[in-house]
């Protein structure tokens, strides 16, 4: 079954990239017309105005924040504090403590594009497990500390 595409907003920019709503980053799509756009093969996708830049993953565990740029693998990266800022402004308005968003950085702008709920990506955090279990243990079960064995 192809899926339909309705445009809602009229002054929407071509290239777009075409992502089904779930399953990562497969599927993915790069689409150069709403021609092109209408050729799918599955529902519940949604259109993204394309941006060019570098894709950064800022990942979050409690208040502890690490970006990696994603070029070939995840490299660790610095982003201005106003970026994490504006991240953490995020996470909290929809009540998010682990998770990661995904930011094209074009020139000397950010465009947050996706915010993701236990990335899988997080594993690029060295010590992400020692990490999250301080979180846990510390923020989820206050009253009753738990020991781990290293």
């Amino acid at each position: 079954m192809l899926a339909q595409i309705k445009l809602i907003y009229k002054d929407f920019n071509f290239p777009a990239v075409l992502k089904p709503l779930y399953g990562r980053s497969y599927g993915v799509e790069i689409k150069n017309s709403l021609e092109e756009a209408k050729i799918v093969k599955e529902d519940g996708i949604y259109l993204q105005e394309y941006v060019r830049g570098n894709l950064i993953r800022i990942y979050k565990i409690g208040s502890f924040f690490k970006a990696f740029l994603d070029i070939e693998g995840h490299q660790e990266t610095t982003v201005p504090d106003r970026i994490i800022e504006l991240v953490s402004n995020c996470f909290e308005r929809i009540g998010m403590e682990v998770g990661g968003i995904d930011c094209i950085k074009s020139g000397n702008k950010y465009y947050f594009i996706d915010i993701n709920d236990m990335p899988a990506g997080i594993k690029h955090i060295e010590n992400w497990k020692e990490i999250l279990f301080e979180y846990l243990n510390f923020s989820c079960w206050r009253h009753e500390k738990i020991e781990i064995n290293k």
